[in-house]
């Protein structure tokens, strides 16, 4: 498709490997590209979030209460994506081209986000 990540959306992937590797978690899932959209405080996603009362620490303590470390999962310096992770990603890149903008941004990560139905992400964001 040929589309590149803006650099807030870049700034999110960032924050999701950083994040699964804070929570002791071996690979990259929804939920932590959920985080990423929150430590990005710049994009629309954050906002989108904020503005609809999905807080940081609300989210990441629904993590750690919910979720089995999984140190031992990962394979050399970084770490990996999930299937449904990468599916998100994919999807987000399909977003931009359906809103013909130039770049993915954060906005398209979340709208993925929020299509894949049977996630971690949607399962936290439905507990909130």
């Amino acid at each position: 498709m040929g589309l590149v990540f803006t650099k807030n959306a870049e700034m999110v992937i960032s924050f999701a490997k950083e994040a699964s590797e804070t929570l002791g978690q071996g690979t990259v899932g929804t939920e932590h590209l959920l985080i990423g959209c929150l430590w990005e405080k710049e994009g629309l996603a954050a906002r989108v979030l904020q503005e609809n009362g999905v807080g940081q620490d609300a989210i990441e303590k629904l993590i750690e209460d919910t979720m089995i470390p999984e140190p031992f999962w990962k394979s050399g310096d970084e770490s990996e994506f999930t299937p449904r992770a990468e599916s998100v990603l994919e999807r987000s890149h399909k977003e931009a081209a359906r809103f013909k903008a130039d770049k993915t941004g954060t906005e398209h990560i979340l709208l993925a986000l929020l299509k894949e139905q049977d996630s971690v992400a949607i399962r936290l964001l439905s507990s909130l």
